[in-house]
């Protein structure tokens, strides 16, 4: 008889346990800033995908300015856009956090560091609360901060 007793307690206390640990877990995950983050970089990681496809589409060479970039998106068909998740040709070209359009660094104007150990190609005009994003010649995008940044891209406006 105490075994039966026994046995409902511990999966009474079983139960409850898995309860508040699924709890935990819904807690957590709606207050995680990884959703926030994955929107922020939803623009950026746009662009880097148009970019790196038109360094494929030429032969492994960048585009020379971001008007080569713009008109190289709007020569693309709609399902070739869709298929680097892209709707909005102009809206890959903006920032979600600032609003602003993301600076182009021509190739010449290139530092040597950058995220993967690349050049960055593009940054955030602004950024928020003191942080930008980049991104590098081989699509990494990475929030930095303002040090970071000026050694990053020397040529920064």
């Amino acid at each position: 008889m105490r075994k039966r007793t026994w046995d409902r307690v511990k999966g009474a206390l079983l139960l409850f346990l898995g309860a508040v640990v699924f709890c935990l877990a819904i807690v957590w995950w709606r207050h995680s800033p990884k959703k926030e983050i994955f929107i922020q970089q939803t623009n950026i990681a746009q662009f880097s995908r148009l970019y790196q496809n038109y360094v494929r589409s030429h032969r492994g060479q960048p585009p020379k300015s971001e008007h080569d970039l713009k008109t190289y998106a709007q020569s693309l068909s709609p399902e070739s856009l869709q298929s680097l998740g892209i709707f909005d040709v102009e809206g890959c070209f903006l920032s979600s956090r600032d609003h602003q359009p993301y600076l182009f660094v021509p190739p010449a104007a290139q530092g040597k560091n950058g995220p993967g150990l690349q050049p960055v190609v593009a940054y955030e005009q602004r950024g928020v609360q003191g942080k930008r994003y980049v991104v590098s010649a081989v699509g990494a995008a990475e929030e930095i901060d303002e040090a970071k940044f000026k050694e990053w891209v020397p040529v920064a406006k």
